[in-house]
């Protein structure tokens, strides 16, 4: 594959990647909506951790494991924020 090429798998890449932030986003807004009606709180420091040690299971590389954790950190902060907000 040509350069040109290469770039374009990364920017049709990149764009699903942003199609699936914008799925899970929807649904923690749904589950933050859930949990204010219950009056359940909003963080739950287990699931996270458990989203963590399933994610780094999974990850077969080339991304290191401390690389994919602060990715996935990032991610779930993101996705507690938006349901703080709802």
């Amino acid at each position: 594959m040509d350069f040109a090429a290469l770039r374009n798998e990364i920017d049709r890449i990149d764009a699903q990647i942003v199609d699936l932030l914008n799925q899970r986003a929807a649904f923690a807004l749904e589950i933050g909506r859930t949990k204010r009606a219950a009056s359940l709180a909003i963080v739950d420091e287990t699931r996270e951790k458990e989203i963590l040690e399933r994610i780094l299971l999974n990850n077969d590389g080339p991304f290191a494991n401390a690389d994919m954790q602060q990715i996935f950190t990032m991610i779930i902060t993101a996705c507690r924020n938006l349901q703080y907000d709802v």
